[in-house]
């Protein structure tokens, strides 16, 4: 495939897109969310194909369950892009604004960021996201959805392609059309044309990328993710918190891995827990105290360092606070913490000290998402310190500049 020639159009379409009033970029995404369900029945039909290759190369439950779009699915993504409409406009944003001692009015003003590619797996509702939300920052945008998806993934991008089209703009959105890796590692290399590079899925794919971008990168590592459970929770809450935090949808990054419980409460909470847990089908394993306590298989040391995506889980037991964040800095990934508490002393600390980013306090940990922040569709969470952290969504596909207006003045 002739990848530098699918990215220089992509590039040249990036200041058409830059230019769009927010009325065309509406436009044109409500388009894409009325084609979407025009299409349903078709997408369903041919991601039974991808799901039927992928069971045939024996993917694990887990990952078929990212790589499906039933009609629910499907209706969730059209509205997920209705929901894109009715966010404001990103580009144009004064950020900041102030009058300097000379007189210059000086702006900070939010602007598209210019071309992305963006590199994912088994997700290929990705695929419609993604494009809406570069399209709607003002960017163009590259896609390279994975092999397992690829039929679902053509189809998805005629449907885009479609809409596009009627608006001049069929090279806003390129897609990488091939399973080859090597195309994968040339995408990586148009550092010239391409202005982020964002890879949505595993460890393995983040890796490759950033080993091999000459792109700067956005991403987030594993999500291996904990709830502590203090001495001074509500074990009610607690159980309640837990349950949802693993069982709602296992397969995502910020679903929990790893439960710590104060060693004050272990006899009480993990019983009940245990019992909750099994009943959903959680495959547990844990500690030796935890192991004494209940009978559970006892974790190898390497569990957890495990990003599970799936009904298993880990429980440990601390003998205080300090434990179990020195614990959370030795095995997280940064990604989603959470704690059950009422000593306002403890949430304090937990709050202040604990790296990632997000922190959950007294709530789910699935919470930690760009739709339920009410930031619209995100392209997933990113676990770094630059530019952006924690769901990247319109805004976060955004760069700034600053702009002066004065009356003359020099230096």
């Amino acid at each position: 495939m002739d990848i530098k020639a699918l990215v220089n159009k992509t590039h040249q379409s990036a200041a058409l897109v830059a230019k769009l009033p927010t009325l065309a970029k509406n436009g044109l995404l409500q388009e894409v969310a009325t084609a979407v369900r025009l299409k349903l029945l078709e997408i369903v039909a041919v991601n039974h194909a991808d799901i039927d290759a992928a069971i045939i190369n024996g993917k694990d439950d887990a990952f078929l369950d990212r790589l499906a779009l039933d009609e629910a699915r499907l209706e969730a993504l059209a509205q997920s892009v209705e929901q894109m409409v009715n966010l404001p406009d990103p580009v144009g944003a004064v950020l900041e604004y102030k009058t300097l001692e000379n007189g210059i009015e000086l702006s900070k003003v939010r602007v598209p960021i210019g071309v992305l590619a963006i590199i994912y797996e088994a997700r290929p509702g990705v695929t419609i996201e993604a494009a809406c939300l570069s399209l709607k920052a003002g960017n163009s945008v590259i896609l390279k959805g994975g092999k397992e998806a690829i039929l679902t993934n053509r189809l998805l991008m005629g449907i885009l392609h479609s809409v596009l089209q009627r608006h001049g703009l069929e090279h806003a959105v390129g897609f990488v059309d091939s399973v080859d890796r090597f195309d994968t590692l040339s995408l990586l290399q148009q550092h010239e044309l391409i202005d982020v590079v964002i890879p949505r899925g595993g460890y393995d794919l983040v890796r490759f990328v950033v080993e091999n971008s000459r792109i700067p990168a956005l991403y987030h590592g594993s999500g291996i993710d904990h709830i502590y459970v203090d001495a001074s929770a509500n074990l009610g809450m607690a159980l309640e918190v837990i349950l949802n935090s693993k069982t709602s949808r296992p397969a995502t990054c910020n679903s929990v891995d790893t439960v710590l419980v104060h060693q004050a409460v272990a006899s009480e909470l993990l019983p009940q827990l245990q019992a909750k847990l099994e009943a959903a089908g959680v495959r547990l394993q844990g500690d030796q105290a935890v192991s004494e306590l209940t009978g559970i298989e006892l974790a190898k040391a390497s569990d957890f360092d495990h990003e599970w995506l799936s009904l298993q889980m880990n429980l440990k037991v601390v003998e205080a606070l300090d434990e179990a964040m020195e614990f959370i800095a030795q095995h997280g990934s940064k990604h989603t913490e959470g704690i059950v508490a009422q000593d306002q002393g403890v949430i304090d600390l937990f709050t202040r000290d604990v790296d990632a980013a997000a922190i959950c306090v007294n709530c789910s940990l699935r919470l930690h998402d760009g739709g339920v922040f009410g930031m619209g569709a995100e392209m997933g969470i990113a676990t770094g310190k630059l530019h952006a952290r924690g769901p990247v969504g319109l805004n976060e596909l955004c760069s700034y500049k600053w702009v002066m207006r004065g009356t003359g003045q020099i230096r």
